[in-house]
């Protein structure tokens, strides 16, 4: 099992995060273009190697988003949304060749659990990571979901080798009494939570790497820069859904609801998938030339 709730795993952590030194080889991995800086622009420049994974290109099939981002295509929005994060993370010193999209349509993470889970296992095979950091599972987003069950799987998997990174969340957003909460967890069994506040640097940087996201400005107003929350993932019952009540994402019609989610998540860990016997049609790079989509 990947190393999640002990209080070693922790105490590690905090140390590396609030130490100030290089952190670990790092692989991110997260469902979109600016997932990375909402939940972790601090440890983006920090990591003695690094790679950022994108797994949707966050574009949309609706193109309403893409239209006002004055693009004429989900192609072209995919593009812009890749070159905005490039533009950000370069604020930070991550080079453009560590970051990768595996370009699954955005809001449709969900639907391909198994070519996801394992294109993670070939990544944690090929980088070799000690951390791994992810999405909390919180039902923000189904595909922050999406990412977090498959990146769970896959360091799971990892763990059966002999070959098992910390697994480490960041905080995101899920709904609450009055809408939206952002940048908290939602309450689980851990050892603790490291609550990191931003340096006055450190908040300018991030409103000049939210900048870069031109695109996604409206979103972003929604989410502080002032602080960011990390913790050693804790397991979690993908079979149910995060928490009880209405989830976030069933606000909005992204095509996902709590009973679509168990469903899908039932049956992907019913069928115990083996990352080997998986087609997967996911390169391990894949240059973008056209857009980058939305959230």
């Amino acid at each position: 099992m990947p190393e999640r709730r002990g209080g070693a795993a922790f105490t590690a952590l905090r140390r590396a995060i609030e130490g100030g030194a290089s952190l670990p080889k790092t692989l991110v991995i997260v469902a979109h273009p600016d997932d990375e800086t909402i939940g972790a622009s601090t440890l983006l420049g920090r990591c003695e190697r690094l790679r950022v994974v994108h797994v949707t290109d966050g574009s949309p099939r609706d193109l309403r988003d893409a239209r006002n981002a004055g693009c004429a295509d989900r192609g072209s929005y995919a593009a812009l949304r890749h070159e905005e994060a490039i533009a950000a993370l370069a604020l930070c010193g991550v080079p453009a060749d560590a970051m990768e999209c595996w370009q699954i349509t955005d809001q449709e993470a969900a639907l391909h659990l198994p070519k996801i889970v394992a294109a993670i296992e070939k990544a944690l095979q090929d980088f070799a990571p000690r951390w791994v950091l992810t999405h909390a599972y919180e039902g923000g987003h189904p595909d922050h979901d999406a990412v977090a069950f498959a990146t769970h799987l896959a360091c799971e998997a990892a763990g059966r080798r002999g070959a098992a990174p910390t697994l480490i969340e960041m905080a995101g957003y899920h709904a609450g009494p009055e809408g939206m909460v952002s940048g908290v967890f939602l309450p689980a069994e851990c050892e603790g939570e490291i609550d990191v506040e931003l340096d006055e640097a450190l908040r300018a940087r991030k409103a000049a790497m939210f900048a870069a996201f031109a695109s996604q400005r409206g979103v972003l107003a929604a989410f502080g820069i002032g602080r960011e929350r990390f913790r050693v993932a804790p397991s979690y019952d993908f079979r149910e859904a995060p928490h009880a009540g209405r989830l976030f994402y069933e606000n909005f019609p992204w095509g996902m609801s709590a009973s679509f989610w168990k469903e899908l998540s039932r049956s992907v860990l019913a069928s115990r998938v083996d990352a080997s016997a998986c087609a997967v049609p996911i390169p391990s790079r894949v240059p973008l030339t056209s857009g980058a989509p939305q959230e």
